[in-house]
């Protein structure tokens, strides 16, 4: 007699630390379409396209001036944009490919928004002011998602205690996301965190303080890693979407530029401080 499977609960198709946004407005939205659409064997390969067809209706909305739909197709761009990764743990069919055909829905879905946007911001006659803003605004939007995304990667690979991952046999279709991982990995460190790791090993600290130092570093950044997950991605389509149904996306500029820019420094001094606080603590004695 052959027993049922029981489907993995919303817990189990998490990250194991999500985006503040997400986890609040599109996660539990996001499990319930996995849930839907698992019986019918849909591919995390085809919710991603899903998303990427969501982001081509919202622009199509946008230069139509329909604001309302153009916002709602954000929102929906963005549930499905999470239920594809769910459905991947959900169904434990995750693959490298999906994982570079998300990433080049997300890149390429970004580069249409910003187009739509640069349509509708120019329908009385071409502006360079307008090219290079909307340019500065694409720009620091992808620096402040890389940059959290490299925080809670080194986060996560600091307290699990893990070495960098070895670099992939490369093809021609994942020569560029390689590249782009490659990249990340140089820049890992631009925001500062305590390699508890090296100084354990220097230290010849005893399993128990290694466990204990483990335990003060999770409680020390792990709030950090949230915090700065409010310059993610979410953050800048939601507020996209605001910008649209307020019909004011000449806003997108000193917000892009300025405010994200001005909060992601914010945190960064905050964690500088918090780092340097923590090694005198916890990282200048034989244990903590």
């Amino acid at each position: 007699m052959r027993t049922k499977t029981r489907p993995a609960g919303f817990r189990a198709t998490l990250k194991e630390i999500e985006d503040v946004l997400d986890l609040a407005f599109n996660r539990f939205p996001a499990y319930l379409l996995v849930r839907a659409l698992a019986p019918l064997r849909i591919s995390p390969d085809a919710l991603t396209a899903a998303s990427f067809l969501l982001t081509c209706g919202s622009v199509v909305f946008l230069v139509r001036d329909l604001p309302g739909p153009s916002a709602l197709f954000i929102y929906l761009k963005v549930i499905f944009d999470c239920s594809d990764g769910q459905m991947a743990r959900f169904t434990k069919r995750a693959t490298r490919f999906g994982v570079f055909w998300d990433e080049l829905a997300d890149i390429s879905g970004q580069f249409l928004i910003f187009g739509g946007i640069g349509l509708v911001l120019m329908r009385g006659g071409f502006d360079w002011l307008i090219v290079l803003g909307l340019a500065a605004s694409l720009f620091f939007m992808g620096a402040d998602i890389t940059l959290y995304q490299n925080f809670r990667t080194l986060y996560l690979r600091t307290f699990a205690g893990k070495a960098a991952p070895p670099p992939r046999a490369r093809k021609a279709v994942f020569a560029a996301i390689d590249g782009l991982n490659a990249l990340r990995e140089t820049t890992l460190r631009i925001i500062p965190l305590p390699d508890i790791n090296a100084y354990a090993d220097t230290a010849r600290l005893p399993a128990e303080k290694r466990d204990i130092l483990r335990s003060v570093f999770q409680r020390r950044f792990r709030p950090m890693v949230y915090l700065f997950s409010l310059v993610a991605g979410t953050s800048h389509l939601f507020a996209i979407a605001l910008l649209i149904l307020l019909g004011r996306l000449d806003w997108i500029f000193p917000l892009f530029i300025v405010w994200y820019n001005a909060l992601l420094a914010a945190l960064i001094a905050i964690q500088i401080a918090n780092a340097a606080a923590f090694e005198r603590r916890y990282m200048k004695n034989a244990g903590p």
